[in-house]
């Protein structure tokens, strides 16, 4: 279902860790982008797109346009990456 999954990091062992599962569960025509927010520039399609959502913590995922719910409440896992249809085509 997911097209395109946008993940906001910065570097961390629980950022990396995020990636690292997106990576393993997203069906290979899913389009992951990976926007590490301590190098950004305002100029940067990342810095537009963090700003847009109200990035305010990493990790975050957002799958299609959305905030996935439990980057709020709970950690990134495959189960929940699952949920939010990343392991299918769209």
């Amino acid at each position: 279902m997911a097209k395109k999954v946008e993940v906001f990091t910065a570097g961390t062992f629980l950022c990396k860790d995020a990636m690292r599962k997106v990576r393993s569960v997203a069906f290979p025509s899913v389009r992951v982008m990976e926007y590490n927010v301590l190098e950004l520039e305002e100029d940067d399609p990342g810095y537009r797109r963090a700003i847009e959502y109200g990035i305010t913590s990493v990790p975050t995922v957002v799958v299609d346009g959305k905030i996935a719910a439990f980057c709020v409440r709970e950690p990134v896992t495959e189960g929940n990456l699952r949920r939010l249809g990343v392991d299918r085509a769209g």
